[in-house]
């Protein structure tokens, strides 16, 4: 991984496709949630979907126009975090860290399974009755169980409080932000850590939500959900 001031968005080919930016280089981040994965989702109007490679957040912000979606992130990201509740340093300090973004293609099929399932729960009206804003999709949907968190913070919200909480007391100790590990992912960036009693040596992509979905049925990185309309904040 390349060591640059900035981000990277690690999305899949139809995201790829529309943004039509260079392909880079993997980056080394300079914040403290780091690297993202990004897809597009062919809803009415047009979503983009990005997810943390380490806290498994998710963001769905207006997809289109698609050239300026990295330069407009960082503020849907604004809007997120701070529905959260997360405190301002915590927030401005993100913010003001990213820098530039770089594309790269998806290299962790199992974070690309945890995008497509956040697709899912939102396209198949799994939201609570009365959301139908991005901002707020994306807040509720931080709700959802992950495996690879169940020994940790259990959802992407408590993940990320869980970071902001690390911050917060290495700040008020004078010590150099410190970026708590990511989600431990099987060797060969194939799914996430076998649970206990399992064959570790068995790789291959599971859903990772509570859902009566089954490992069969987990969707391949261009397949599309079914479209459900959600405004934008």
């Amino acid at each position: 991984m390349t060591t640059t001031a900035g981000y990277t968005i690690h999305a899949t080919r139809k995201l790829l496709d529309r943004v039509k930016q260079p392909i880079e280089e993997p980056v080394q981040p300079c914040t403290a949630l780091g690297n993202w994965y990004a897809t597009a989702l062919f809803w009415k109007p047009q979503v983009a979907l990005f997810v943390n490679e380490r806290t498994l957040l998710p963001v769905f912000m207006p997809l289109a126009p698609a050239r300026s979606l990295a330069r407009r992130f960082p503020d849907w990201l604004r809007r997120v975090l701070e529905a959260h509740g997360l405190e301002t340093s915590f927030v401005d300090i993100e913010i003001r860290s990213m820098g530039v973004a770089h594309f790269a293609k998806t290299a962790n099929r199992s974070l690309v399974g945890v995008t497509n399932e956040y697709a899912f729960l939102a396209a198949e009206g799994s939201r609570p009755p009365g959301i139908d804003d991005l901002v707020g999709l994306s807040r509720v949907l931080a709700d959802t169980p992950m495996s690879p968190l169940y020994k940790r913070n259990v959802t992407a919200r408590g993940e990320l409080e869980a970071l902001a909480l690390a911050q917060a007391t290495d700040s008020t100790r004078g010590r150099p932000r410190e970026a708590i590990p990511a989600p431990r992912w099987r060797s060969g960036s194939l799914g996430p850590a076998a649970p206990a009693g399992r064959d570790s040596g068995v790789e291959h992509c599971e859903p990772f939500v509570d859902h009566p979905r089954g490992p069969e049925q987990t969707l391949k990185e261009d397949e599309d959900v079914r479209p459900v309309g959600c405004r934008g904040a």
